[in-house]
């Protein structure tokens, strides 16, 4: 995916959608190294299905959790600030978590809960929601596509979607999820059946290279992220 220029097919409606690009790359907001400490002690609740009472603190999800611990360093995260607990849901249509064709890695610790792998997302307005970069990468870079919202992220991610309009952001560390469903609400809420997906590269320390993301719909609906 060649992303250093903006690109304009035919589309009615193509000359807002370089604006709206244009504004959602110029605002991204970067994170610092996070907090999170490799030796708190996971929790994880509801297993077997069970919810129970549901506390603030605790992600439903409606999809199977692989592992619990260390998560992999060459991968994109999606970290859930303010989450101490994940509870299985028997309710897939509540739940804030849905699987993506694939089971989900987490790692819990005492302020947030960082996941890896597929989903959709229903975001939650409780937690502080980033996507964040690989910490092990040689090489790193972004990009925001618009795209048709019948294309799946990874029919984009595996080049089988012809973006509308692309640009180049750049490296950065990170973005928040909840700040770029507002700004892709607010500047592309009229532009119905499309989305616009904020696209991770990478390069690992053992060469291997990775494209994740995370897929906002301009006329609300639940969110796709892909974090592998």
């Amino acid at each position: 995916m060649n992303a250093h220029r903006t690109e304009r097919r035919t589309h009615p409606m193509i000359g807002t959608a370089a604006t709206i690009l244009a504004l959602l790359a110029v605002t991204p907001a970067s994170f610092g190294q996070n907090n999170d400490d490799g030796g708190v002690l996971p929790a994880l609740h509801g297993t077997g299905g069970t919810l129970g009472v549901q506390a603030p603190s605790t992600v439903s999800v409606a999809c199977e959790i692989e592992d619990i611990g260390d998560l992999a360093g060459g991968q994109a995260t999606l970290r859930l600030g303010g989450a101490t607990g994940i509870a299985a849901s028997t309710e897939p249509d509540g739940a804030m978590i849905l699987s993506g064709g694939e089971s989900l890695r987490a790692d819990v610790s005492e302020d947030a809960i960082a996941l890896q792998g597929s989903a959709t997302l229903a975001l939650p307005e409780q937690f502080e929601v980033t996507f964040e970069a690989p910490q092990d990468s040689v090489h790193r870079t972004s990009w925001i596509v618009l795209h048709s919202a019948e294309q799946t992220l990874d029919e984009l991610l595996a080049g089988e979607a012809t973006p509308l309009a692309l640009i180049h952001v750049g490296p950065i560390d990170g973005f928040d999820v909840a700040a770029f469903q507002a700004l892709v609400s607010q500047e592309a809420g009229d532009m119905p059946g499309l989305a616009v997906s904020w696209v991770l590269g990478s390069v690992d320390s053992a060469g291997a290279v990775h494209l994740s993301g995370v897929k906002v719909p301009t006329d609300g609906g639940l969110l796709e992220v892909v974090a592998r």
